[in-house]
């Protein structure tokens, strides 16, 4: 009896060999793409890790996608980097999740954390290059995006507002200057860099209302399309028409007070908000007040056009 029970339990170990054997076999790559990893030969590495990542048994295993993470990133460095659409960078973030989602150890967390934050500084780093490089707003924001919602993934308490503020507060800037040296030198209007400064800046002033960058550009865009329109005048302007003009320029100009005026009052030794307030209360035809800020530019060593 004992005797065929023994035989009973051989046979069960023979029909698992092969199913050990593939495991094995399977195990036996996720082992070797480390070791290929750790001898920097990535290409290898690549191949033996795809198979693993696809095998049922080593597919579960939090480790197989975070080597596989890390192999893919290596070859990234290499080629992609600087590439807006990136097929390596895209396997290595969706090998993070796929890693994190199988509870992975304290080791590997670590790993997939650090390597998910790199990745989201390079999509901050190619946010800020296309803006400089190609000045394609939409692209830069899209990229910037992306670098939020994987600092989210990397940390969920992670609070944006002080990058925010950077990043639109350089677009913003960047089409303020574009419409009023537009204004300065031709007297048109850039639409569209209008709009977008604008929009830019509103965006920054929603986060930090006293923002003082912001505040100045935004008062300075009203103060140069009051300005567009009043030399848009003529002699052969007709009354009715200049009463629209003066009216509408009265409006722009007090706009650009009430923005200039929040950063003044925080600084009234702010160079740039006092020299503005003079201007402004100039084209207000407000006497006494640009009088008052005529003798604070020279008393800040302001040079003023009269």
């Amino acid at each position: 009896m004992r005797r065929k029970k023994n035989i009973i339990i051989i046979i069960g170990w023979m029909l698992l060999l092969p199913f050990f054997h593939h495991l094995w076999a399977q195990t036996e790559k996720l082992f070797r793409a480390h070791k290929l990893y750790l001898e920097k030969k990535f290409e290898w590495a690549k191949s033996a890790i795809d198979s693993a990542a696809l095998h049922n048994e080593t597919s579960n295993l939090s480790e197989t996608h975070t080597v596989r993470a890390f192999i893919y990133y290596e070859l990234y460095k290499k080629t992609e980097k600087n590439l807006i659409e990136s097929k390596l960078r895209d396997t290595i973030v969706k090998s993070i999740m796929r890693s994190e989602s199988l509870n992975p150890d304290s080791v590997n967390h670590n790993n997939n954390i650090k390597l998910l934050n790199n990745i989201a500084i390079n999509y901050f780093n190619m946010a800020n290059n296309v803006f400089q490089e190609q000045k394609n707003d939409e692209l830069s924001e899209k990229l910037y995006i992306k670098f939020k919602e994987l600092m989210k993934s990397v940390n969920p308490q992670f609070n944006s507002k002080e990058k925010d503020i950077e990043f639109y507060n350089a677009l913003g800037s960047h089409y303020a200057s574009e419409f009023n040296s537009q204004i300065a030198e031709s007297n048109t209007i850039n639409k569209k860099a209008g709009e977008k400064g604008k929009i830019y800046l509103t965006k920054v002033l929603e986060i930090d209302p006293d923002n003082d960058q912001a505040n100045l550009n935004l008062g300075l865009m009203y103060y140069s399309e009051a300005v567009q329109m009043i030399k848009s005048l003529d002699a052969a302007t007709d009354l009715l028409q200049l009463d629209i003009v003066q009216e509408n320029t009265s409006k722009l100009a007090r706009k650009a007070e009430n923005f200039v005026l929040k950063v003044y009052n925080k600084n009234n030794s702010n160079k740039l908000a006092v020299e503005a307030l003079y201007y402004i209360y100039r084209a207000l035809c407000e006497k006494e007040k640009y009088m008052e800020f005529d003798k604070k530019c020279a008393q800040l060593g302001i040079q003023v056009n009269k």
